[in-house]
């Protein structure tokens, strides 16, 4: 699948200057709320796309990298986030060469033991790529740009859009799929209090669906996993309790 967007002639939901995280308040168990919309029913828009990016990436030489990632939705805390069900999403130190960029590694450690890593790269205007994935419990999920027919592909934009659609990889790789930005400025409830200001973005692999939430400055703070939801344990250090 090779999914090519270009510029709309109008621009829906831009998020430059979106403000950061709001905490509305505590709350004893998990939600996730999106502002203005269901989940289920995402906007309508003239035209779905990412301004002149193309995903799949087939040539990462063909963009200009740097290194580390300042995507607001990508932050990581120092000590790394803790969801509620055991695992931990941990910036690992240093850099990954992937066919000739220097990946970020973003490694999640289960309850268990067992760890998934995510390689990702920020282009020079801000994009953030998916170049890789490492698996400690399955090896056909592992993968590279540029190995074996794999190609890189997007996993945010620099400033999305409602309506905003993307492939995630290339056909090659094993959990490519679609991704939508469902809502700019949803509404997340955790186990320490309410968020507002939440990028939701779900994504569709081989039928199963998962959205993810993001909050500037923050970073991943939920994610659905088939019936289940995940929520970050006190994502901001506020020390808020329900």
């Amino acid at each position: 699948m090779r999914l090519v967007r270009t510029r709309p002639a109008a621009r829906v939901g831009t998020r430059t200057g979106r403000a950061r995280a709001t905490v509305l308040g505590a709350a004893p168990a998990l939600l996730l709320l999106l502002g203005g919309c269901a989940w289920m029913e995402p906007p309508q828009v003239a035209e779905a796309g990412v301004d002149t990016l193309t995903s799949p990436l087939p040539d990462l030489g063909s963009r200009a990298w740097v290194e580390g990632l300042t995507h607001p939705d990508l932050a990581v805390p120092a000590a790394g986030t803790t969801f509620d069900d055991g695992s931990v999403l941990r910036l690992a130190e240093g850099t990954t060469d992937v066919d000739g960029v220097a990946a970020s590694a973003l490694v999640r450690t289960d309850a268990d033991g067992a760890t998934s890593t995510t390689y990702l790269a920020q282009d020079a205007s801000g994009n953030v790529w998916w170049l890789g994935q490492d698996d400690s419990e399955d090896a056909a999920a592992d993968w590279r740009a540029g190995e074996d027919g794999a190609e890189a592909g997007l996993l945010l934009p620099a400033e999305p859009r409602r309506g905003d659609g993307w492939a995630t990889a290339g056909e090659a790789v094993p959990d490519a799929g679609v991704a939508t930005v469902v809502s700019l400025d949803g509404q997340v409830v955790l186990a320490d209090g309410a968020y507002s200001g939440a990028l939701v973005v779900r994504t569709v692999s081989d039928g199963a669906s998962t959205t993810s939430y993001y909050l500037p400055g923050t970073g991943l703070v939920a994610y659905t996993a088939g019936s289940d939801v995940v929520g970050a344990v006190d994502p901001t250090g506020s020390g808020l309790s329900g």
